[in-house]
């Protein structure tokens, strides 16, 4: 009855995953995913080393990386503005603000704005826009 069980528990499992994998699916999810814009990264120091030091990160930088960095910042008040070029000519425009209150504790606000031109109107008399 044991071994009967354990089988049973083993393909139950089994079925599990291959029900959530694409092969059983057949559905093409390419570009289905949601706010894919809030995975750019931020802040030369942490893009330059390639987040590796996410657990060591600290001041306003780290509400983008690991936000319980801001706890360990040197100053009371600390702001970071950005602006950067990505990929296909979309502008990224970044401003963080973090503020100490004492017993309180820390408080840490960010804003990322992406930017990316104007979209030409196409309709089927002009496919390459108007």
């Amino acid at each position: 009855m044991k071994g009967i069980f354990c089988k049973l528990v083993v393909f139950s499992l089994a079925v599990l995953l291959l029900a959530g994998s694409d092969a059983i699916a057949q559905e093409n999810r390419t570009g289905t995913n949601g706010a894919s814009e809030l995975l750019i990264p931020v802040g030369a120091r942490y893009i330059a080393l390639g987040g590796a030091p996410i657990a060591t990160v600290s001041g306003v930088e780290a509400i983008y990386w690991n936000p319980a960095g801001i706890a360990r910042s040197d100053y009371t008040a600390d702001a970071m503005f950005t602006h950067m070029t990505h990929i296909a000519d979309i502008n990224i425009n970044y401003a963080a603000l973090s503020l100490k209150f004492g017993s309180v504790g820390t408080f840490g606000f960010s804003v990322k704005a992406l930017d990316i031109g104007d979209i030409p109107i196409t309709t089927e008399i002009a496919p390459d826009g108007t």
